[in-house]
This record gives structure tokens, C-alpha cells and sequence, in this order.
């Protein structure tokens, strides 16, 4: 009989800590929103050095310098130009770079090879993180 009570016990704490739980989530607003994500597969090389890629109702600028080898990202005012410095060794990488705007903050990833035959960079993904 004991035992019973107790299994009872510790079920009726672990039913009102659950409910609580639900419950704070209502009163304090915490809902679970979709987060953006998008593919733009933007190319930046020689020839296209530059680019606006629009996102979650926002846009940020960027720019490849092949002889630097760097990549700029500017998420516009009052964030600032990024920079990112690149591997010149002719070999592919995969990179990321986070941006905060506003209280939100985006991850965009990108590859790239920097050689004297062949010099790209690629935005090929948006992340906005939780």
C-alpha cells in the first residue's frame, strides 16, 4: 500500500510539473516558429563580383575579390562590412558566416575555390538561427 502511495505520488508531481510547463509556454508567449531558410545559389566570380541577395524580407550585399582573395558581406546599416578571408590553395572548401540583424541572426553558407585557373565563391544557403 506504501508503495502504491508513493508511485502516486511522484506521478501527481510529475503530471502538475509537465502541466506547468505547458502552461508557462502559453502565459509567456514562447511559441514554436518556423525558422527561414532558403537556397539562393548565388555565384560570385571574375565576371560577377558582386551581388544583392534578398532574404526573410531583408537583403544583404556581397562582394568577391579574387586577388585578395576576400569576400565582403554587408548586411547594410548600422551592422557593418564583414570580411572573410579566403584559402588560395585550389582546393574546394565550405565555409559559413553568421549576421545578426535586428534580433535575428542568419547563418550563410558558401563554398569556394580560389586558383589561377578557376576562382568562385558560392552562396548556396541561409540559415536563420533559433
Amino acid at each position: 500500500m506504501e508503495r502504491q502511495n508513493i508511485l502516486l505520488g511522484i506521478s501527481v508531481l510529475f503530471f502538475a510539473s509537465a502541466l506547468s510547463f505547458v502552461v508557462g509556454l502559453e502565459v509567456f508567449g514562447v511559441e514554436d516558429r518556423e525558422l527561414y531558410s532558403s537556397q539562393p545559389n548565388v555565384t560570385l566570380d571574375d565576371d560577377n563580383y558582386e551581388e544583392e541577395i534578398s532574404f526573410d524580407n531583408r537583403t544583404a550585399n556581397f562582394y568577391y575579390e579574387s586577388w585578395g582573395p576576400q569576400l565582403f558581406i554587408d548586411p547594410g546599416e548600422p551592422y557593418g562590412e564583414r570580411t572573410v578571408q579566403l584559402e588560395d590553395d585550389g582546393e574546394q572548401h565550405h565555409d559559413s558566416h553568421v549576421i545578426t540583424k535586428g534580433k535575428d541572426s542568419y547563418r550563410f553558407s558558401f563554398r569556394y575555390v580560389m586558383d589561377s585557373e578557376d576562382s568562385y565563391v558560392t552562396i548556396y544557403e541561409i540559415n536563420q538561427l533559433g
